[in-house]
């Protein structure tokens, strides 16, 4: 469920963003975009060590996790 309502968020907020502000290389990060991505870097935090927790962790999705995790902070800061 928690994957679910991440998704939806993502969903519904990028693609009001994508077709009401204009995309150019360069500009600043705006609040809604910046709230995305410190909710992705939160959900996806919360679950690597819900996975880890449910043992249903393995490899590939522990590099998927940690690459998004680096990804979202090093965008972010």
């Amino acid at each position: 469920m928690v994957s679910f309502i991440h998704g939806l968020i993502c969903i519904v907020v990028c693609s009001y963003l994508v077709l009401t502000t204009p995309a150019e290389c360069g500009l600043l990060v705006s609040q809604p975009e910046y709230m995305i991505m410190t909710m992705s870097a939160g959900y996806f935090t919360y679950d690597f060590f819900s996975m880890m927790y449910f043992g249903l962790l393995d490899v590939d999705m522990t590099v998927h996790h940690i690459l998004c995790v680096l990804g979202l902070s090093v965008t972010l800061h």
